[in-house]
């Protein structure tokens, strides 16, 4: 379900200067919050950043009212300012936990969902809705969230405490080594890692910061541990969607079963699962599939479903398109193999107790000639 934020932005506008705009759902003292609290804070006329700096910040106005965004130096004005702040921010109401947490981090280093242009400044602002933490576009560069930044407002956060901290991209960061790893990858391994982290920590232990930092080295070796059987289950996810997507029911089963051996929790899976399913990285796992690979994964499948019932029900039929959708088969392709299929003698070598695979490819290659190259 897509998460609608309210929006607040702050810059100098052509022709009117430096003007705050905010959508319905951000109340006036939350808008008086921000001045004071990060507008006020955060950009010094006298002194400000140089030019292409940037940075993000999160600011708790009560439990129940949070403010994070990001500060552009977006360069001169019509006024002949030569630095000029642009604050996008973004309003959450209610209280924080440690998902929503990690989804603002999340949000915080991919960047902003869209922009407004200083030199026309619309007559209202809109809320923002996020469909999803890892899949959008950003409209600007944000801030990666560093292990010391995460691991210390997760526990200023188990206290109690109100979070206000700014991060600028210049700050030294502590990241997990994530080579070979897409962006959306990292976000879940260093969602899952801190998570994992912070359930280890003791709110109320003495000298909480050295204790963190005892347990962490412990941590990290157990977080080992658990990143194997993650990278076991997303191998076996992406063997999936090699075969078939959208999966089917029968296929989530095996995945749930998975899951349950590997002891691994809904919510990991979930991260992988949204990372893993994103348009882009459905069409760069199918995209290793060679051709004649798809139609061999197509034709085996088709003979177990023959081995199964035949005629197919309705549900066989839909399972088969299912998989045709996701290996990105045309329809003239699975109706050469159906054809070759629906010969008798195959129809009944193919419901034979220990039947060999019938090369249909086979079979369509001598057909074809040199039509197809596969």
């Amino acid at each position: 379900m897509p998460l609608l934020l309210g929006q607040i932005i702050y810059t100098s506008f052509t022709g009117i200067g430096f003007r705050l705009l905010a959508s319905a759902q951000v109340p006036k003292e939350i808008q008086q919050a921000f001045i004071e609290g990060v507008a006020s804070q955060h950009w010094d006329s006298y002194a400000p950043p140089k030019p292409g700096y940037r940075a993000v910040y999160l600011h708790q106005v009560t439990p129940e009212s949070n403010l994070f965004g990001w500060l552009y130096n977006d360069g001169a004005d019509d006024m002949d300012r030569t630095h000029v702040p642009y604050f996008i921010c973004y309003y959450l109401a209610g209280p924080l936990h440690a998902v929503q947490l990690e989804n603002i981090f999340t949000c915080l280093h991919k960047g902003p969902l869209a922009l407004i242009d200083r030199h026309n400044i619309p007559a209202t602002l809109d809320n923002i809705s996020v469909p999803n933490f890892w899949s959008y576009q950003p409209a600007r560069p944000g801030v990666a969230i560093g292990l010391g930044v995460r691991k210390r407002s997760h526990i200023a956060l188990k206290q109690g405490e109100l979070l206000d901290l700014l991060v600028p991209i210049d700050e030294k960061q502590i990241v997990i080594e994530l080579n070979g790893q897409t962006e959306e990858q990292q976000f879940v391994d260093l969602s899952i890692y801190t998570h994992y982290l912070v359930e280890e920590i003791d709110p109320g232990a003495a000298a909480l910061n050295e204790d963190a930092d005892a347990i962490e080295t412990g941590v990290i070796q157990a977080y080992r541990g658990y990143q194997e059987k993650l990278q076991r289950y997303e191998q076996a996810l992406v063997s999936v969607i090699e075969r078939e997507y959208p999966i089917s029911d029968n296929t989530r089963d095996m995945l749930k079963r998975l899951q349950q051996d590997l002891q691994l929790t809904d919510e990991d899976t979930n991260l992988i699962e949204s990372c893993l399913t994103l348009d882009e990285n459905i069409k760069l796992i199918q995209a290793q599939i060679t051709p004649q690979e798809k139609l061999q994964r197509y034709e085996q499948a088709l003979i177990e479903a023959v081995k199964r019932e035949y005629p197919f029900s309705k549900d066989t039929r839909d399972m088969l398109k299912r998989l045709q959708q996701g290996l990105q088969l045309k329809d003239e392709d699975i109706n050469l193999i159906e054809a070759c299929l629906s010969l008798d003698e195959n129809i009944e070598l193919s419901q034979a107790p220990h039947a060999p695979l019938v090369n249909f490819v086979g079979v369509i290659k001598k057909f074809l000639g040199n039509k197809w190259a596969i």
